[in-house]
C-alpha cells in the first residue's frame, strides 16, 4: 500500500558534521597502530594497581570470572554502541561525529539524557581525579627515596614543608592526610594539562610510547613477583568480599570513550577485531597483574601496588620502574578523558569552547587536592565504579543499543514508541525535522519519503490518523524497508535473541552492582 517508509536511522541535527571542519574536534587520522595502543592504554588505568588487593579480599576464581565476564560484555556494549552510532542519519559509515550523549539526547527522553549526561561527566571526573592523585602520590614518593619530596601545604598547618628520606608517612601519600600542593603534582599537572588542551588524534605519539613503557612496566612486575617467590595462601579461591567487582567495573569504565575513537580513526581501521583484541589483551592484563601480584605479598586495608612496589624493601630497579608507571599509564591518560569531556560538552552546546577547556582540563585538578591526602583514592575507585561507571559502560550501551533498534523488531509485542517521538501530535513535525540536514551534499531521500507520507496521508486521512494512533503499526510501517546498518553488533542473531541478551546482561549487571554496594557498605560498617 505504502511506496516508501521512513528510515529507520535516528535523524542527526545541530552537531559537527564532518571532523575536518573543525570546532575543537580532531581529524580522522587516528590509524590501527593509534587505534591499538589508545584504547589499550584507556582500559588500563588507575585500577590496574589495586587487583592485587581485590584478587585477595575476593579470591582468585572470583575475581578471574569477574575478569573474563566483564571483558566479554563490555566488548559487546561497544559493539552494540558503535551500531546506534551508524543509526544516526548522516553517519552511515561514521563519516561523521558523534558521541556518547550525543547518542542519548537524541535517543532517550529528557530526564534520561540528563541523568546519562550527569552520570558521563561524574565518570570522566572521578577516573582523572584518580589518576592524578596516584601520579602525583606516586611521583612524590621517587622525590622522597631520591632525597627530598617538598610541597605547599594547605591544611592543617599553611607553609611550606619539605621530607627527608625516612620521615614520609606509610600511607599511600608521603605527606600523610594533609592536604598539600605537592612537587609530584606539580609535575603532572605540567606534563597533561598542555595536552589535555590538544584534540584526541594530537596524542597518539604520546599513547604509542605509553604503551610501550607500560608493557615493560609489567613485564618488570612480572619478573619481580616471581623473583620473590608466589604464595598460593596468599590468594585464596574464593571469599565473601565483593571488593574485586568494584574495582573491576572502574576498569572497563573504558566503553563511553569508543564514541571519540570511532569519530576520529580512518577509515581502513577495522572495529570489530580493535574492540575484541584490544579487550582480550586488557583482560589478561588485569588478570595477571591481579593473580601474581596477590600471590606475592599481603596487602593491608587501603595498600595498594604502587604502595607496595615502592618501598624500601623492594629492589632499586623494581622501584625505579614502578615510579615510571604514572607516566606510562596514567598521566596519558588523563588528556584522552579530558579531550572526551571536551567533545561531549561542545557537540551537545552545553558551554563554550574555553568553558568546555575549564570543566574538562581544569576542574579535576582542582577537585583532586580534596584527595590526595591518605588512601581515599581507593574510596573513589570503589565507589566511582559502583554507582556510575558500571551502569554507565554496560547498561546505557544496551538502552541505548535497544532504542536505536525499536523499529527493527520482528516481535511487535516488544516493539514501541518513544513517547517523545509519538505524543503531543509531534509525529508530522519530526518527519519534518528529518530533511532538515543534507549529510554528504546529496539530495536526501528523506524528503522523498516525507513528500510520499503526505500524499498517502492527504488522500486517505484515515491513514493519517492509523499512523498516529497505533504504534505497532507505525512499527511495521517503518520495518517493511528497513536498510541494514554498515555495522551490526551481533550480525546473525535474530531479534528475539538480542532482546534475551541484552535483558540478561542489564539483569547481571544489576544484581553485581546492588550486591557489590551492599557488601562494600557492610565492609566499611565493620571497619574491614
Amino acid at each position: 500500500m505504502f511506496s516508501r517508509t521512513m528510515s529507520s536511522q535516528i535523524e542527526r541535527q545541530h552537531t559537527i558534521l564532518d571532523s575536518a571542519e573543525g570546532g575543537g574536534y580532531g581529524h580522522k587520522t587516528i590509524g590501527t597502530l593509534g587505534s591499538f595502543v589508545l584504547l589499550v592504554n584507556n582500559i588500563t588505568g588507575p585500577g590496574l594497581v589495586v587487583l592485587p588487593l581485590a584478587y585477595q579480599k575476593s579470591g582468585w576464581i572470583v575475581s578471574t570470572f569477574g575478569v573474563i565476564f566483564l571483558g566479554v560484555i563490555s566488548a559487546i556494549s561497544c559493539d552494540m554502541l558503535i551500531e546506534s552510532m551508524a543509526r544516526i542519519q548522516g553517519n552511515e559509515n561514521f563519516q561523521g561525529r558523534v558521541e556518547f550523549t550525543y547518542l542519548a539526547k537524541k535517543l532517550l527522553s529528557r530526564k534520561s539524557y540528563y541523568c546519562v549526561l550527569v552520570l558521563f561527566l561524574f565518570a570522566l571526573i572521578t577516573t582523572n581525579i584518580s589518576s592524578i592523585v596516584e601520579s602525583g602520590q606516586v611521583i612524590d614518593g621517587a622525590l622522597l627515596d631520591a632525597g627530598h619530596a617538598c610541597a605547599l601545604r594547605i591544611y592543617p598547618e599553611p607553609g611550606f614543608i619539605c621530607l627527608k628520606r625516612g620521615q614520609g608517612s606509610d600511607s599511600d601519600s608521603v605527606f600523610g592526610n594533609d592536604y598539600v600542593i605537592s612537587v609530584g603534582y606539580i609535575v603532572i599537572m605540567v606534563v597533561s594539562i598542555p595536552m589535555g588542551l590538544l584534540n584526541l588524534d594530537d596524542n597518539i605519539f604520546v599513547q604509542v610510547l605509553s604503551f610501550v613503557g607500560l608493557l615493560v612496566v609489567c613485564v618488570v612486575w612480572f619478573v619481580y613477583f616471581c623473583w620473590e617467590g608466589l604464595d598460593s595462601g596468599l590468594a585464596p579461591s574464593y571469599s565473601h568480599s565483593a571488593a574485586a567487582l568494584g574495582y573491576l567495573f572502574f576498569n572497563y569504565g573504558y566503553v563511553i570513550t569508543i564514541p571519540s575513537w570511532i569519530n576520529e580513526k580512518r577509515e581502513n581501521v577495522p572495529i570489530r577485531s580493535m574492540v575484541w583484541q584490544t579487550t582480550v589483551l586488557g583482560a589478561l592484563m588485569f588478570a595477571l597483574v591481579g593473580f601474581l601480584g596477590a600471590m606475592s605479598h599481603k596487602y593491608t586495608h587501603g595498600e595498594d601496588l604502587l604502595s607496595v612496589l615502592t618501598s624500601n624493601s623492594v629492589s632499586l630497579c623494581t622501584r625505579l620502574v614502578t615510579y615510571l608507571f604514572p607516566l606510562f599509564s596514567l598521566v596519558t591518560s588523563i588528556p584522552v578523558f579530558s579531550i572526551i569531556m571536551r567533545y561531549n560538552l561542545l557537540e551537545n552546546n552545553i558551554c563554550t569552547p574555553a568553558v568546555a577547556n575549564f570543566w574538562s582540563v581544569i576542574f579535576p585538578w582542582v577537585i583532586s587536592l580534596f584527595f590526595y591526602g591518605g588512601t581515599s583514592v581507593n574510596y573513589i575507585l570503589t565507589w566511582a565504579g559502583i554507582l556510575t561507571v558500571g551502569p554507565l559502560n554496560f547498561i546505557v550501551p544496551i538502552w541505548l543499543y535497544r532504542q536505536s533498534r525499536t523499529f527493527d523488531d520482528e516481535d511487535e509485542s516488544y516493539g514501541y514508541v518513544n513517547k517523545n517521538f509519538e505524543s503531543s501530535g509531534r509525529m508530522e513535525s519530526k518527519y519534518s525535522k528529518l530533511a532538515t540536514v543534507v549529510e554528504d551534499g546529496s539530495i536526501s531521500l528523506i524528503e522523498e519519503e516525507k513528500k510520499d507520507c503526505t500524499s498517502i496521508t492527504s488522500r486517505q486521512p484515515s491513514a493519517k490518523i492509523i499512523l498516529s494512533k497505533s504504534p505497532r503499526l507505525l512499527s511495521a510501517f517503518r520495518r517493511s524497508s528497513i536498510k541494514q546498518p554498515q555495522y551490526e553488533a551481533l550480525p546473525g542473531w535474530k531479534n528475539r535473541s538480542i532482546k534475551k541478551l541484552c535483558i540478561s546482561i542489564v539483569a547481571l549487571v544489576a544484581i553485581i552492582n546492588i550486591y557489590t554496594a551492599v557488601a562494600q557498605v557492610i565492609e566499611e560498617v565493620n571497619g574491614s
